[in-house]
């Protein structure tokens, strides 16, 4: 018996064109860290009066469900416009640009026209090498779409890209390991690895009176949009594509807390009650891989977490809600979608 060992494991990313669900070329998803994907076969046990003594009489399969989670070290953003749901790609030669906006209110005639899907959905398939008998054995999600994206890091860190997302249908797979041949690194594959992640370091917060806010510890920036899985009458156990309910958009920040913070923060931005905007700039070189995430409409909300202790350094807990986000993207990615 071979046991599988993580880091053996291959994770392929599949694009979607035409209809959706319809997988059609791969791509290199990344520097994974983990990637769990949770298969759903929604069994009943079923009794019955008159069946055969107190135990279960029967099982049946109803609704199927794919839910997922890929944490990786990020080089690009294609999973937040895969989030939000529209994006333009430029530039000619590297960097590229990509400017990334949310899809509103048209999600609805998106989903009902036909369409590929509003959130450009994608596939996923690991594989996992069997050590010796050269088998491979493994699964395939399709039609999977982002839930929940976030970008978080803390001082001296990597940051790390965590996507949740659903996948319509799915199915278990064996034989030869696919050949990605879609880097979509121009013409160098081999670039889409190289590429050093995004740190800490590369990243500030603009907003108004910004430096005021400036010695943050840590950060987490949310994209939520609460998908609802349903399963219609089409003749089958998969599930139809998840529609999005409300979508929010939040940000958290811990920061070491000084004399200055507490008056700014406390009467401009919490007590004064006033929307503002803010930036939160990722730059890992000037020019070649500048990123702006805009947010719009910026709230402070409850709880407003500010002790005072004894020892150390006071930890603050700044909650922030927006009412809008774009990205205004420039990296080593030719295109986040090539359809």
């Amino acid at each position: 018996m071979a046991r599988y060992v993580s880091v053996q494991n291959q994770l392929i990313g599949l694009f979607e064109s035409g209809t959706y669900a319809n997988a059609s070329g791969n791509f290199w998803t990344g520097l994974v860290q983990s990637h769990n994907i949770t298969p759903s076969e929604g069994t009943f046990a079923v009794k019955y009066m008159g069946g055969v003594g107190r135990d279960v009489n029967v099982h049946v399969q109803g609704a199927k469900l794919w839910e997922g989670e890929l944490v990786q070290y990020p080089q690009h953003f294609r999973f937040l416009a895969w989030a939000l749901g529209s994006n333009v790609d430029a530039g000619s030669p590297s960097p590229y640009t990509h400017l990334i906006t949310a899809i509103g209110n048209d999600v609805q005639t998106a989903f009902t026209s036909g369409a590929v899907n509003p959130f450009l959905s994608f596939g996923i398939e690991e594989v996992n090498p069997t050590p010796g008998d050269g088998t491979n054995q493994g699964y395939r999600v399709k039609g999977c779409i982002v839930n929940e994206w976030e970008l978080a890091g803390a001082q001296g860190e990597i940051l790390t890209e965590t996507v949740r997302y659903f996948g319509t249908s799915g199915t278990s797979i064996s034989g030869t390991i696919a050949t990605i041949n879609n880097f979509n690194y121009g013409t160098s594959a081999i670039g889409s690895i190289t590429d050093r992640p995004y740190i800490f370091g590369d990243v500030s917060l603009e907003i108004p009176g910004g430096t005021v806010w400036s010695p943050m510890t840590d950060f987490s920036l949310k994209v939520r949009n609460n998908l609802v899985n349903r399963h219609y009458l089409t003749g089958s156990r998969d599930a139809t594509a998840p529609a999005p309910t409300l979508r929010e958009i939040m940000l958290d920040l811990g920061m070491d807390g000084h004399s200055e913070n507490m008056g700014s923060i406390y009467r401009t931005f919490y007590e004064g009650g006033s929307d503002f905007n803010a930036a939160l700039r990722v730059n890992a070189s000037t020019g070649s891989r500048e990123n702006y995430i805009f947010l719009s409409g910026c709230r402070v909300l409850d709880p407003l977490e500010m002790p005072f202790g004894l020892e150390g350094i006071n930890p603050w807990t700044i909650h922030l809600q927006a009412k809008g986000i774009t990205g205004s993207i420039a990296d080593l990615l030719q295109r986040y979608n090539p359809y």
